[in-house]
């Protein structure tokens, strides 16, 4: 007889794991060039979100003069 908890806990655990590895990043092509070692890649990946989200990019969008619609009562 199998308890109520360790059932759920199987598939909790079952799902986990299949998300982890359908999540996982095993190589990534920079620039025509396909690196698969884990050092290299997670390197690739901190470079680029670094440079996505710097000071600069983050300020190069500005609203100020955007046109948006008002509501009123």
């Amino acid at each position: 007889m199998v308890e109520a908890g360790g059932r759920n806990s199987k598939y909790f655990h079952s799902v986990v794991k299949w998300r982890r590895v359908r999540n996982g990043i095993n190589g990534l092509r920079d620039k025509g060039q396909w690196y698969d070692e884990q050092g290299v890649v997670k390197k690739k990946v901190r470079e680029y979100f670094k440079e996505g989200f710097n000071e600069e990019a983050s300020q190069s969008v500005r609203l100020d003069n955007a046109g948006f619609n008002k509501i009123t009562k």
